[in-house]
């Protein structure tokens, strides 16, 4: 793979940072966009229902009122009303007319000069005919302008009840005019908003109060009466000229009548532009902090990545003679520190090589260049570098603790015999590795008793076995395998196992295996295990050593003998 320049790496870093922050800002600003709205508009629903109740109970509790003054009028005795009749209109000024009719006959009135205008039926009248109809129950009309009395014409809501005397014969109709006033001020005296409005409407749909009396009679302005009746107490959204509009519904309790109260969008949504200008404010602060950081994560993640790559090639070269240095304390500088130890040991290794030329010391020369293969190294940081490209920062912080781990681990303070655990945890970070860069090809499992943790073993044995599984039995099985890793107590021997369910291998492969070449190169899979093979025979004697057994097309099971060491 060719790797982009450091620029390339920082800016596409940068890119990849930048526009999910971006993405980040847009959900989050939307999503609190979205919630300040409903909340707004959920109080606004709250604000306006409370009002419309609230009207509602003072519309109830003033009709109620009128219709008690109705009956201490109708149950009094003749003498009794006559007073009453004359008296309450003087003190208050919310009633305009009280009047006893029967038909075009005054016989009762709070003025004794009311007359009523030639012409004119009485009885033909809505609210004189629906008081007859109700048979003595109180009768409360829409407003209306009342025109049957001489020289009068009040706006006046009435409420009327038949009359019966004690022999049940009707005797007239009480009607009581209340001041139109009463209802507007009610209405009218109310906040909803900056165009918002209430308005009464009765059950046949028509306007008792409305702030636009004049527009509606004439037709120029009209309400959705018929959503209106259908509606008993609740809100519902609609639109007049294209505007969005809250409409809440009180019905009330004494009377057949609706109070209506409507909401404008614009009104509830008027502190949008503020919450926009915070949006904004906060998007911009979040983009540069977010550049800021992108810049500062691209440059710690790509620069060292780059560094130590060059220092890599060249190692793979056979050029030693390094001076590694990384700034930083992150998990890169660490690698970076690591690998420099292990390039300073293998060139020890190298000037000790040619004072002692035993088999022993050239098994763990070998050994050595297993762990720290060059190539291994290059594809791990191929890998690192090209996730780092991709955005994927946890995986290349992950990859490269793992690595770093790895090669500690490999170094072993200098010590060829560790404890069980040791290998384990070295083997597990190399399968971390091999993880993520296989990603679900590979899938793999350990399961080794913790009673043989505190036995001791050669190093880095297990490493070779699960690379020559990984590529010489996973990586050329379609779809990929999976690696196990066990290991029991047999008596007086240690036994660990590295078994796939990859390709397998003849028997003919599998007679050659053990069978060493001179010219092959040091980092070739079947060196490695030669390697391992001899360097157990060689500590432990040839009783020990690995055993295999494999079959085409199923898999290849690596068996460890050892000695138990505690």
């Amino acid at each position: 793979m060719k790797f982009r320049n450091f620029r390339s790496i920082q800016m596409q870093i940068l890119t990849n940072i930048g526009l999910m922050i971006i993405g980040l800002i847009i959900v989050l600003d939307s999503v609190f966009y979205y919630l300040s709205v409903q909340v707004i508009t959920r109080e606004a629903k709250a604000s306006a229902s409370q009002i419309t109740a609230q009207i509602g109970r003072n519309i109830d509790y003033y009709v109620n009122y009128m219709q008690d003054i109705s009956s201490i009028i109708r149950y009094s005795s003749a003498k009794e009303g006559d007073v009453l009749v004359k008296t309450i209109p003087q003190t208050r000024s919310d009633i305009v007319t009280i009047v006893l009719l029967n038909r075009n006959e005054i016989l009762l009135a709070d003025k004794d000069d009311y007359q009523i205008k030639g012409n004119t039926d009485v009885a033909s009248l809505d609210w004189y005919r629906q008081a007859v109809e109700a048979g003595g129950e109180p009768v409360l009309s829409s407003s209306h302008v009342q025109n049957f009395i001489v020289d009068q014409y009040p706006w006046v809501v009435s409420l009327s009840s038949a009359i019966y005397d004690e022999q049940d014969q009707f005797v007239g109709v009480l009607l009581i005019d209340m001041n139109y006033k009463v209802f507007t001020d009610l209405c009218s005296n109310v906040e909803i908003g900056e165009r918002g409005y209430l308005f009464l409407m009765d059950s046949r749909g028509e306007m008792v109060y409305h702030p636009s009396q004049q527009l509606i009679h004439s037709n120029v302005k009209k309400e959705d009466t018929a959503r209106l009746l259908q509606t008993e107490n609740g809100s519902f959204n609609d639109k007049q000229d294209g505007v969005s509009r809250i409409v809440t519904v009180q019905s009330l309790q004494s009377i057949d009548w609706k109070v209506v109260g409507v909401t404008y969008m614009d009104d509830i949504l008027i502190q949008k532009e503020v919450l926009m200008k915070i949006m904004v404010l906060l998007t911009l602060v979040c983009l540069i902090v977010a550049t800021v950081i992108s810049i500062k994560v691209s440059s710690n993640l790509s620069g060292p990545l780059s560094q130590l790559e060059k220092m890599m090639k060249r190692v793979e070269k056979g050029d030693l003679d390094l001076d590694i240095r990384v700034s930083g304390r992150n998990e890169v500088a660490h690698l970076a520190h690591t690998f420099s130890i292990m390039v300073r040991r293998i060139k020890s290794l190298l000037l000790k090589i040619e004072e002692d030329q035993s088999e022993l010391r050239k098994s763990e020369l070998k050994t050595l260049y297993a762990q720290i293969n060059p190539h291994f190294l290059y594809n791990s940081l191929d890998t690192i570098i090209w996730t780092a490209e991709q955005g994927e920062h946890q995986k290349v912080v992950r990859m490269t603790s793992a690595l770093s781990k790895y090669f500690r681990l490999s170094l072993s303070r200098g010590h060829d015999i560790i404890p069980v655990y040791q290998e384990i945890e070295h083997i597990k970070y190399y399968l971390v590795i091999q993880k993520i860069r296989y990603e679900s090809k590979l899938e793999y499992e350990i399961g080794i008793d913790q009673d043989l943790y505190s036995y001791k073993m050669l190093k880095t044995l297990l490493q070779p076995l699960v690379e020559n599984a990984l590529y010489h039995g996973i990586k050329n099985k379609p779809g990929g395998g999976k690696i196990w890793i066990s290991g029991k107590r047999s008596g007086d021997r240690l036994t660990l196992q590295v078994r796939d369910d990859g390709v397998g291998m003849s028997k003919e492969k599998l007679a050659r295996l053990l069978i060493f070449k001179e010219d092959e190169p040091l980092t070739s899979g079947g060196v490695a295990i030669i390697n391992v093979h001899q360097r157990i025979q060689l500590s432990y004697g040839l009783s020990y050593g690995l055993q295999f057994e494999s079959v085409p097309g199923e898999g290849t099971t690596v068996t460890v003998f050892l000695p138990i060491v505690e």
